[in-house]
Parts: C-alpha cells; sequence; structure tokens
C-alpha cells in the first residue's frame, strides 16, 4: 500500500497531465506496490498543486540542463505559450515553444519524483505497519474472547 501511495504521487511530479493514473499505476507494478493505492497517491497533484510542481520541476530541470531558471511569471509566460501551441498542434512550434519548457520540466520530474516518492512512502509505511499490528492484536483479543466463551459454555454443558 505505501509504494503504490508513493508511486502515485510520484508520478504526480511529472509534466504529463492526463498520464499519472497510468504511469502511477506501471510504477506501482514495477515496484510491487497496490495499484489502487497508486491512484489515490496521484491526488498529491491537484488545481492547487500543480502550479508549485510545475514550477519546481521546471526550475530543477533547466539548473540541470544549464538553463537560467524562470521566475513565476516567466515560466507562466512559458507554459501559456506552450500550452497554446500544443493546442493548435504545430509541429515547428513544438521545437520552438514546447519542446524549450517541456524537456526541462522532464529533466526536473526525474530528481523530484524521487524524492516525493521516498518522502510519501517512509511515513506510509510505517502507518501501514502501525493499522497491521493494531489490527492484528484487536484480531488476537476477540479470538481469546471468542474461545473463553465458548470454554465457558462447554463448562457449564458438562455439569
Amino acid at each position: 500500500i505505501a509504494a503504490g501511495l508513493a508511486s502515485g504521487a510520484a508520478a504526480s511530479c511529472t509534466p504529463f497531465i492526463g498520464g499519472h493514473f497510468i504511469l502511477g499505476g506501471i510504477l506501482a507494478f514495477l515496484v510491487r506496490g497496490n495499484i489502487i493505492a497508486s491512484a489515490i497517491g496521484t491526488l498529491v497533484g491537484n488545481p492547487w498543486s500543480f502550479p508549485f510542481i510545475w514550477l519546481a520541476i521546471y526550475n530543477l530541470g533547466a539548473l540541470v540542463a544549464g538553463k537560467p531558471s524562470a521566475d513565476a511569471v516567466d515560466f507562466v509566460n512559458l507554459f501559456s505559450r506552450a500550452w497554446e501551441a500544443l493546442i493548435n498542434v504545430n509541429l515547428d512550434r513544438f521545437t520552438d515553444e514546447i519542446w524549450p519548457v517541456l524537456w526541462p520540466m522532464i529533466l526536473g520530474s526525474i530528481p523530484l519524483a524521487f524524492g516525493m516518492w521516498q518522502a510519501v512512502f517512509w511515513p506510509a509505511r510505517a502507518l501501514v505497519r502501525s493499522y497491521q499490528r493494531h489490527r492484528a492484536r484487536r484480531l488476537f483479543q476477540r479470538r481469546q474472547r471468542e474461545l473463553a466463551t465458548q470454554n465457558r459454555q462447554m463448562g457449564r454443558e458438562a455439569t
């Protein structure tokens, strides 16, 4: 479950909107995580967090690629031009306006996704283990009560 949640959260740190469920499911499958939990983990990426994620992965990717980073206003301008070119489906504009924004975002998403996976996996793993121990203890106590009840009833029937 923890690996699935972490896989979904990591997938949300990529620029591939619309593919987060699929990417999270593939990643969860590869790390033997729960695929349904990966779908829940993709909720890390939402309309409130995407602008921050995209700015972070763009700037991290620009740093890796040796390009200048962008502040929020510059990034919004770059991103809106790239989005417009993507909607108009113009291959000439792809290399001129989409790829210069998409490539740094892809590069930056790799270390951020790895970090997000780690940041979600370890706390989720601790919570899942704690819940499983608590549940096992509760089931054991219930079984003990049932056995005690059965023993009392059998004692009454014997007399």
